[in-house]
């Protein structure tokens, strides 16, 4: 009898071994951390991407998950694979440490849970300028850091005609000059460009145009569409503007055959502005079809407030001089509230207002103003500062012979770069410059640099 006693009990323990060892190998496993651990560069709006070995019961994995800085957010998945969005942007030049404690369960059967704890982490990048470089010769794309001054060259042997950053940081679009004398649109992967390092990034194919030039393309925040114009061989007075949807790849135009339609740009809330040469700026909410018109005849470029809630754009305003002899033009600055109010923000006569950039924050707007009139005149364009809604204007730089644009603050608000160009000499390359966000120690960071435009 004990005999018997004593080999059940040796059985149940191997049992119980063999149990213990099954539920370790059958456990679930995490891995293929994205940003992965020791990752330098990241961009601050990355997301988080861990892949299991099985499926898993998606709430016990999210309960387990947190992060330090700690972020709420949105997690989706994929099959095996899970990706947490934060609600907010991951602080710059600063580590994230990510921790899956142990507890999350696989589906079906037994339901093993993960044993042991993970963690691992990685260090966001400062805020970035990016440029194009030179500007008398086919371009690069270049992004510097302010604070360390290192150069990154980002493309090679590209001939790059003009970008622009995702919302989120993530990518970047181009448009290349191609062996058709027709440009193409590109997409660099700017987290793949971080985990990387030196090595250079083979930009993505996103359109190929042949001869036609496809140029200026711009992503929607919601990442469903890229808007671009489309110009055909000889006819630059005559771009459209197209949309490209990035799930299917399919493009289709957007503006009316017969009139000019350029300038396409995003709001945070995804609507679209473009101009449209038959009556001025077009705002557009492609889900529900809604539209708005702003009446402008200049079509120069314009940039939406960082919020939303405004766009600005030059216009010319038309005044006659004493005695109604004469009838003048000057640039002023309108603020366009879609579906709403439209205002003038330069607010006087004899001056000349262009190249409007808002703060982050959406409560400051860098600009560049010339006067107009005899006692006051300026070869040059100056850079100036105001508030959102047009008062208290202020001049920041004092340079008459240079024109000053391409305002571009940086993110966290800290810094304002910008080109200047000569107007005496003609000749000469644009500068490059940086100053501090009241305008303040500015520094001039090359010759031939253009374009400027931050990496958050």
């Amino acid at each position: 009898m004990k005999r018997w006693t004593f080999l059940i009990v040796v059985v149940g323990l191997l049992g119980l071994i063999a149990l213990a060892v099954y539920a370790w190998v059958a456990s679930p496993v995490a891995g293929n951390f994205l940003p992965p651990d020791g990752a330098t560069d990241v961009p601050v709006h990355s997301t988080i991407q861990i892949s299991f070995s099985q499926p898993m019961q998606h709430a016990t994995v999210e309960r387990h998950l947190s992060t330090n800085p700690p972020r709420t957010g949105k997690f989706t998945w994929h099959d095996n694979t899970l990706t947490f969005t934060p609600d907010l942007p991951w602080p710059g030049g600063g580590q994230v440490l990510v921790q899956l404690k142990g507890g999350s369960r696989a589906q079906g059967g037994l339901g093993f849970p993960m044993w042991r704890s993970q963690s691992w982490s990685f260090t966001t990048a400062q805020a970035l300028l990016v440029y194009l470089w030179p500007s008398d010769e086919p371009a690069d794309l270049y992004a510097l850091d302010p604070l360390s001054g290192e150069i990154r060259q980002l493309t090679e042997g590209a001939n790059v005609l003009d970008y622009s950053i995702s919302r989120d940081g993530l990518s970047i679009y181009f448009s290349a000059g191609n062996s058709q004398a027709g440009a193409d649109l590109f997409r660099l992967d700017l987290l793949r460009t971080a985990l990387l390092g030196d090595v250079l990034v083979q930009p993505e194919l996103k359109l190929a145009c042949g001869q036609d030039a496809c140029r200026s393309p711009q992503a929607a925040p919601n990442g469903k569409w890229l808007a671009y114009e489309h110009v055909e061989p000889g006819g630059e007075n005559s771009a459209q503007v197209w949309l490209l949807d990035l799930a299917t790849d399919e493009a289709r135009q957007l503006g009316e055959v017969g009139y000019l339609t350029d300038n396409p740009s995003w709001s945070a809330n995804n609507l679209l502005a473009y101009y449209d040469q038959a009556g001025g700026y077009v705002f557009l909410d492609l889900d529900s079809g809604q539209r708005f018109i702003g009446p402008n005849s200049t079509g120069e470029p314009g940039v939406w407030a960082p919020d939303g809630s405004a766009f600005i754009a030059p216009e010319i305003i038309y005044v006659q001089t004493e005695g109604g002899t004469i009838t003048l033009g000057s640039s002023h600055l309108i603020r366009y509230t879609p579906f709403g109010p439209i205002a003038d923000l330069t607010q006087a006569e004899n001056l000349e207002d262009t190249a409007p950039a808002y703060s982050p924050d959406s409560a400051t707007i860098a600009f560049a103003r010339k006067y107009l009139d005899q006692p006051r005149w300026s070869f040059g364009r100056q850079l100036w500062l105001m508030n959102a809604d047009g008062s208290q204007p202020r001049q920041v730089t004092q340079d008459d012979l240079y024109n000053h644009f391409d305002f571009a603050w940086s993110w966290d608000g800290r810094w304002l770069a910008y080109n200047r160009f000569d107007n005496a000499s003609y000749v000469g390359p644009p500068e490059l410059w940086l100053c501090d966000s009241d305008g303040s120690h500015p520094v001039q960071l090359n010759f031939g640099g253009y374009s400027p435009q931050w990496i958050p």
